[in-house]
């Protein structure tokens, strides 16, 4: 998906300048390195390209449109502040910044519907059973239910447990773990999701070396519901996996992404509401004493504000 996103950056400018009459000159070209480069940045870091297809196709698309948005802006402020922006047509970066993203979203849905006609014609379509019922069994065959251009077929849900405790999460039990063991062995299913809740670790380990010698491929989905509530997210320590609950949004390369973002577009928006922002100033002024602008230091950040309350408040 990145080349065919870079593709549709590099050949959106190429026809825009085609279809105006305008030549390909070195700032056209400059001006798609820089669009690209910020882009495929901001897509990676924003984990585009990590198993694209499980996103939903909204919110994939709104995604595209905000980075690509990003990039305008970025691209715009800089083209001001090097007094650079009259050099280029204004109908080619109209043309090239709308037409972008449309072409990328475009791209992406036209993948989709190609994955779902392959693999409703049963081409590299994998068959999916899950070994117990844990927090994610329910919320994962719906994802793979309403995701067809996965390529994933959902055979059922085997659990050796009583089929009350089954039925309180509202999924069909196909059978024991003994019984998806055999089908395994048969050749009947592909990929095997064991769902288990993490308090029942003699259990998984127990299905793993039972699973061992068969042909199928076995993952392990932690239940971790409690991480989910703090938007945690795995991440590699010298080759350990550590859940990260919390992150801090203010170091390495993401800190300059996000304080080039707040720049940008806080500056952007400051510009726009300026006007508004001064007619409050006058305001608080003229009503009661004090300064109109209200600082304080919140979690080692300094924040300004306009004042909104008495001064002996």
């Amino acid at each position: 998906m990145r080349f065919l996103d870079g593709l549709c950056i590099v050949f959106g400018m190429l026809i825009s300048v085609e279809v105006y009459r305008v030549p390909l000159n070195a700032d056209y070209l400059l001006l798609v390195v820089l669009g690209l480069l910020g882009y495929l940045l901001a897509a990676e870091l924003r984990g585009m390209y990590k198993s694209w297809p499980m996103h939903g196709v909204v919110e994939e698309c709104v995604h595209i449109l905000v980075i690509w948005f990003g990039i305008d802006m970025f691209l715009l402020t800089l083209g001001f502040i090097t007094e650079t922006s009259a050099d280029f047509s204004r109908l080619v970066l109209i043309a090239w910044m709308l037409g972008t993203p449309a072409a990328i979203c475009l791209f992406r849905l036209t993948s989709r519907w190609m994955l779902v006609r392959a693999r409703g014609g049963e081409i590299s379509t994998r068959v999916v059973a899950f070994a117990g019922v844990g927090g994610a069994t329910k919320k994962m065959i719906a994802l793979i239910e309403s995701s067809p251009w996965l390529g994933l077929k959902v055979i059922g849900v085997f659990d050796d447990r009583k089929p009350v405790r089954i039925d309180e999460a509202e999924l069909r039990l196909e059978g024991d773990l003994q019984s998806l063991l055999s089908r395994a062995h048969s050749g009947e299913i592909d990929i095997v999701y064991i769902t288990l809740p993490m308090i029942a670790e003699k259990r998984i380990i127990q299905i793993i070396e039972q699973f061992a010698d068969t042909t199928v491929s076995v993952f392990v989905v932690p239940d971790l519901f409690l991480f989910s509530l703090y938007k945690a997210s795995w991440v590699s320590f010298a080759g350990i996996p550590v859940i990260s609950t919390f992150d801090s949004p203010f170091y390495g390369i993401e800190s300059w992404v996000k304080r080039l973002e707040d720049l940008v577009l806080g500056g952007l928006i400051l510009l726009m509401i300026s006007p508004l922002l001064l007619i409050i100033a006058i305001g608080v002024k003229m009503t009661s004493p004090g300064d109109v602008i209200f600082k304080q230091r919140r979690y080692g950040l300094r924040v300004m504000s306009l004042k909104s309350g008495s001064s002996a408040a």
